[in-house]
């Protein structure tokens, strides 16, 4: 009863990163196995990846910069992401990010775009810039961006000139369109193999740890 007390809260609390206080979107809980046939297959082209293109496991986080929940559930993912490491089992997960500003977060839109545009210099620029982001995600001003973007070692011609591209911006609106067809209510929105699921960032490390616990590491 607690658990599902706790998620509830969770969600409603999660949805006013959207301005909209919704009961969460059909999801479920925990996903017990990671199969090719299960839930939504989605197109992870072009999309950055953090982790092994084999690992058997994926999950895949839409997050909002400017939404404190969504840094939280990044920031626990990856913490989990890196204890993989260290119990050599780095290549089990991996992790996709799409975007999914809220519209009443003034700059979380201009956020999205900009590390849309980072991604054009490769995964690796990404992640450094989408770690800058989260670090500081009340401050996002056009100025900030540029200073994270320097910070990220981004080659800051083609950056402000990815800025502008009306293909940057598209990034973001297939996110918006896909989080729509997902049903997500609040952010972040999380989907693991393939099955959209609702719960705290705890639960869905905990959920994480058992799908892993049950890969055989060669």
């Amino acid at each position: 009863m607690c658990a599902v007390v706790h998620r509830l809260l969770y969600c409603f609390i999660a949805s006013a990163c959207l301005g909209v206080f919704t009961a969460c979107a059909a999801g479920d809980n925990e996903v017990t196995q990671c199969t090719p046939d299960q839930g939504y297959v989605l197109d992870n082209q072009h999309v950055p990846r953090y982790g092994l293109d084999t690992a058997p496991i994926d999950v895949s986080l839409f997050v909002d910069f400017e939404c404190p929940h969504s840094g939280n559930m990044a920031r626990r993912v990856f913490a989990f992401l890196n204890e993989l490491q260290v119990d050599n089992k780095p290549g089990v997960v991996k992790v996709f990010v799409r975007h999914f500003p809220s519209p009443i977060h003034s700059r979380a839109r201009a956020a999205a775009i900009a590390a849309a545009a980072a991604l054009r210099q490769g995964d690796a620029a990404f992640f450094r810039f989408f770690a800058h982001l989260f670090k500081s995600n009340m401050d996002l001003t056009d100025r900030d961006i540029l200073l994270y973007a320097e910070l990220a070692a981004l080659d800051m011609a083609q950056f402000e000139a990815d800025l502008n591209l009306p293909e940057v911006a598209a990034v973001v609106d297939r996110d918006l369109a896909l989080a729509t067809t997902l049903g997500f209510g609040g952010t972040p929105g999380v989907v693991i193999c393939g099955i959209p699921v609702e719960s705290t960032p705890e639960d869905v490390v905990e959920n994480l740890e058992n799908l892993v616990d049950g890969v055989e590491v060669k």
